[in-house]
């Protein structure tokens, strides 16, 4: 099957995964980007870079290798705040505003455990 996924978000991301791990063919249309890069670096994918316009419709062109093309669009509209994002896909200044470990802080690591036999190292 051949999906078209509108958007390179996070339930957008996870349709990408599990249909590319069931051998489906996937393209993914995303207008930010570093997004699409992400996804890219990430699955075997196609994307193409489109929005929807004022009019409220989905403008895109696809290459003319698909044409007389049978496909399954599959919309999922999750509309999301405009962020810049990193090349990770991260927002800028995310690290920043995350309040967990401070540089004085001691991080603890409990005893893992005896490992009687390790594997083999090839």
């Amino acid at each position: 099957m051949y999906l078209i996924i509108v958007g390179a978000g996070a339930i957008a991301r996870c349709l990408t995964s599990v249909a590319v791990s069931k051998n489906h063919r996937v393209a993914v249309i995303e207008k930010n980007r570093t997004l699409a890069q992400n996804l890219l670096s990430k699955f075997d994918v196609k994307v193409f870079e489109a929005d929807i316009g004022e009019d409220g419709i989905l403008k895109f062109e696809m290459p003319t290798t698909y044409k007389n093309t049978t496909a399954e669009v599959v919309v999922v509209l999750n509309p999301l705040p405009e962020i810049e994002a990193t090349t990770q896909g991260y927002p800028v200044d995310f690290f920043e505003q995350i309040d967990s470990i401070d540089a004085d802080d001691v991080v603890a690591r409990p005893s893992q455990g005896y490992l009687d036999e390790r594997d083999a190292i090839e």
